[in-house]
């Protein structure tokens, strides 16, 4: 257990996962646009995928500088996740 929570740095976990979900928010966008989307509904969607990603790795960076217990950093990443997973979960296409 102790070998997984050392595994579970706080910079790293929390920047793989921002990282990815600003990389989807740059797919998506993407996608949105080559399929003869508004680029305005294109930059919308980029604004609610990509901002919380970047929110997650300005968080973990001040996160490593904060005086919480290392112990807690998975429980921390572990409600990032399920926070910011939540959504997708229940997004429906119509």
């Amino acid at each position: 257990m102790a070998s997984w929570r050392r595994a579970v740095s706080t910079v790293g976990a929390a920047g793989l996962f921002g990282g990815t979900h600003v990389l989807f928010a740059v797919g998506w966008t993407a996608l949105t646009l080559r399929n003869g989307d508004l680029a305005r509904e294109a930059v919308v969607q980029f604004l609610l995928l990509g901002a919380p990603g970047i929110i997650i790795l300005a968080g973990g960076d001040r996160l490593r500088r904060a005086l919480i217990d290392p112990s807690a950093y998975p429980r921390i990443i572990g409600w990032t996740v399920g926070c910011f997973t939540l959504p997708a979960v229940g997004e429906t296409d119509e």
